[in-house]
C-alpha cells in the first residue's frame, strides 16, 4: 500500500512539496497532482511529478501523486501521511459478486474546507449555502478549521456550488 502525497511532503533530492489542489485533502493537506511542480535542490531545476499509476484517482484530469512515483529528474516521492493509501497493483484482478454488490451499494457524501485563496487560512465561522444540482440545499456555518458540516450519503454524486456570505448577491 502506497501513501498519498500532500502538501509538505518530500523527494530523495530534498524538494519540498509547495503546489497542490485543495479540492482534495487528507487530514486537511491538499494532494500532490500530476503535471505539478517543484523546485529539485538537489538538481537545481524546477521539476514535474510524474504518476506510475495512470488514472487510479483522478482530481480534474490529474492523477494524484503517491509515494513511490518520481519528478521529472528521477527524484522519488516520500510521504508524510499513512490515513490515505492505495494498492500499488497492476490491477489485473479478477471480479466477483461481493465487490460488485459493494460498488452497487456505494454512497456518496463529503465535507469540504473553505480556504481563503489569499492567504491560504481556513474561513472559521463563515455562513455558506451548499446547493446540489437537483435543487437542495444545506445551510451552515463552517468550524474552526473551516470545515463544512459532513454532508448526507446520497445514493448517487452530485455537482454541488458553495456559495458563501463573503460572495457577491448573498
Amino acid at each position: 500500500m502506497k501513501p498519498l502525497i500532500t502538501i509538505g511532503c518530500k523527494t530523495d533530492h530534498g524538494g519540498i512539496v509547495a503546489e497542490t489542489d485543495p479540492s482534495f485533502q487528507i487530514e486537511g493537506k491538499p494532494v500532490h497532482l500530476e503535471g505539478m511542480k517543484h523546485f529539485c535542490p538537489k538538481c537545481k531545476k524546477v521539476v514535474s511529478a510524474v504518476s506510475l499509476g495512470k488514472s487510479f484517482l483522478v482530481v480534474g484530469s490529474k492523477t494524484i501523486i503517491m509515494a513511490g512515483d518520481k519528478t521529472t529528474c528521477g527524484a522519488t516521492f516520500l510521504p508524510q501521511q499513512s490515513l490515505v493509501v492505495r494498492d500499488a497493483g497492476s490491477g489485473s484482478g479478477k471480479g466477483n459478486a461481493t465487490s460488485s454488490s459493494f460498488v452497487a451499494n456505494k454512497k456518496y457524501s463529503g465535507q469540504y474546507q473553505l480556504i481563503n485563496e489569499l492567504d491560504g487560512q481556513p474561513y472559521k465561522n463563515l455562513k455558506y449555502i451548499i446547493t446540489y444540482d437537483d435543487g437542495h440545499t444545506v445551510e451552515g456555518i463552517t468550524n474552526e478549521d473551516g470545515m463544512t458540516e459532513k454532508l448526507a450519503d446520497r445514493d448517487q454524486p452530485n455537482t454541488i456550488t458553495i456559495q458563501t456570505a463573503e460572495d457577491e448577491g448573498w
